[in-house]
């Protein structure tokens, strides 16, 4: 059997943010999921918050609510009226787009001229504010679109925040106006509190929902009875990297105090959105929580409130001060280089976005390699080198190295045939840190060993659980017991319905026909191949599955016309992939 897996990835709710009417409607049905499994999309949001149960926080907290005003997570998500760019009709003019923010009455409006022709969208909403503000455009069956043209504050004008430029071909799978450009998919849930994405796939329409527009006091410290204090315990940073860091979504439901790896698969070295050293490159956007778990302060229990005001999430004091309230003051002598702050050279900046200035969190030191994965090692090892073998699998070993280490580690083996002897991956699924654990059983698992994974069937992590899942459905290993193979069956139900959450994802619906296809459901696996390809015609993984399956069931002549559409097309052999 041919089969790939893929990585993409109550109350009522309260506020609607976008929906069409029922002139929508009519949109092609793009799911094949079954119904059953779809409401779990639509309840994955908490019951109670708060703000609707029990008033205001700021009625008690003042002072915490005051901090909060006008910080980043108070602005980012705004109405229409807080735009800070010019809607002047000016013209700005990209590579194969034009862009004119215009306005009419009270209205902001952005006319944009590309590949799909001319269009005028209503601005909703505002985006962040500060380097640079981008504004939400009332796309199609209730989606909300990023506009194509961010405005820079500081500088006043109108430019392409694109590092790559803009996607204006609606064929590109970046297109802008394409899932990847869509703030339901994209951006919601780290931008708003309670969001309920609800897209129906029948019609391809969101119904989109949240009880907070902005970054509340719930989207960190969850609701009514479960209110967390986050300024305690190595939970704070989880807490803080469920959106501060670069991963894919897993399962839906996340709330503060849960394990990030339960809802999250975040980015480990083996990515090249990381440097050889480890470091963020611009425009890469690794964000902070990869970054923070290479460093000693991560390992030595430091957490963001150290160093951030929890609720403006400025810096709990300026310039070298906020280093030597921990650090020795010598360091602040005139022999240790005076001429610059510490993080000029612990703490250097890349840009994401053009002008998005941030700050590496690894807190290393210039000229000094101190990873365990060495800038040498980690390139042998991406470039699938038998040399690395020996090195990456002390490194997965080594509890010293620390877990983000180990983990990147294992996830480099997979680039690597597997040795004659790997104690050091066995013993990684017994490891305290769920990163080694879920990267053992990654490894395991894409090595063919099988029978090592039933007990990871019932680790407490989903994404441990899942990657065994995925695993033993692919080896088809002979069950130890009748109780495991219900077992299987059990977090095969719980990956279906974690998959069904992410509806307009293609990865998802190539997820599940490897499911059907395992189980024997040849037809329900065709139709989801189908569909995700359907869904991204660039999706050059989900046109291999679809090729391969059709020739499995004797249909050989519409085999070679998938494949050969995709060659008359002109389609790159590419994955859509969730970098949220």
């Amino acid at each position: 059997m041919w089969v790939l897996w893929v990585l993409a990835c109550g109350t009522e709710p309260v506020t609607p943010v976008a929906e069409k009417g029922p002139e929508d409607a009519s949109a092609e049905a793009v799911s094949h999921f079954p119904e059953a499994l779809l409401p779990a999309k639509l309840d994955a949001r908490p019951a109670v918050y708060v703000h609707e149960e029990a008033g205001p926080c700021a009625d008690c907290h003042t002072a915490q609510a005051e901090d909060w005003r006008d910080s980043p997570h108070d602005l980012a998500l705004g109405p229409a009226e807080a735009a800070l760019g010019d809607f002047d009709g000016q013209v700005i003019d990209l590579e194969g787009l034009k862009a004119r923010p215009f306005q009419e009455g009270d209205l902001r409006l952005v006319e944009v001229t590309d590949g799909a022709g001319t269009r005028r969208y209503k601005v909703l909403h505002t985006f962040g504010h500060d380097p640079l503000q981008q504004v939400l455009l009332e796309g199609d069956r209730g989606a909300l679109w990023v506009a194509p043209i961010a405005w820079d504050v500081a500088g006043e004008r109108w430019f392409d925040p694109s590092p790559e430029g803009v996607a204006a071909d609606p064929a590109d799978p970046l297109y802008w106006a394409g899932l990847f450009g869509t703030w339901n998919h994209m951006c919601a849930s780290c931008h708003s509190t309670g969001v309920v994405e609800a897209y129906t796939p029948a019609t391809a329409s969101y119904q989109t929902t949240w009880t907070h527009e902005d970054v509340a006091c719930e989207g960190c410290h969850g609701e009514g009875a479960e209110v967390q204090t986050l300024a305690r315990g190595p939970e704070q940073v989880e807490t803080c990297g469920a959106c501060h860091s670069r991963r894919d979504p897993l399962s839906p439901g996340w709330k503060p105090g849960d394990p990030l790896l339960d809802h999250f698969t975040p980015a480990l070295l083996d990515s090249e959105i990381y440097a050889l050293d480890g470091g963020i490159q611009d425009d890469l956007e690794a964000f902070v929580w990869g970054s923070f778990s290479q460093s000693a302060m991560a390992r030595a229990g430091v957490r963001c409130t150290h160093c951030h005001e929890p609720h403006g999430t400025g810096l709990v004091a300026e310039g070298n001060a906020l280093c030597t309230t921990c650090h020795l003051a010598r360091f602040d002598a005139v022999e240790h280089d005076r001429s610059q702050d510490c993080v000029a050279c612990h703490m250097p900046e890349s840009n994401y976005m053009g002008i998005d200035g941030r700050r590496d969190h690894r807190f290393g030191v210039p000229g000094r390699t101190s990873q365990p994965l060495t800038p040498t090692l980690l390139a042998r090892a991406r470039g699938g080198d038998p040399r690395a073998a020996p090195d990456l699998l002390a490194v997965a070993g080594d509890p010293g190295a620390g877990a983000f280490y180990q983990a990147s580690a294992l996830a480099l083996l997979r680039r690597q045939a597997p040795p004659a002897e790997f104690s050091q991956v066995l013993a990684g699924l017994s490891d305290p840190s769920e990163l080694v654990r879920w990267q053992a059983v990654e490894l395991l698992a894409a090595w063919g060993q099988g029978p090592a994974l039933w007990p990871m069937l019932d680790d407490s992590i989903r994404a441990v659980r899942f990657a065994a899942a995925r695993g033993l459905l692919t080896a088809s290993p002979q069950p130890p017991t009748p109780e495991a193979t219900e077992r299987l069956e059990a977090v095969t139900e719980e990956l279906r319905s974690s998959l069904s959450a992410e509806a307009d994802e293609p990865a998802s619906h190539l997820n599940l026909a490897v499911i059907d296809a395992v189980s024997g459901d040849q037809e329900a696996a065709i139709s989801g191949a189908r569909t995700a390809l359907r869904m991204a015609p660039a999706f050059w993984a989900a046109r291999q599955m679809l090729a391969a399956l059709l020739q499995q069931a004797g249909r050989t002549d519409e085999a070679q016309a998938v494949l050969e559409e995709g060659t008359q097309g002109g389609v790159e052999p590419s994955k859509p992939s969730s970098a949220r």
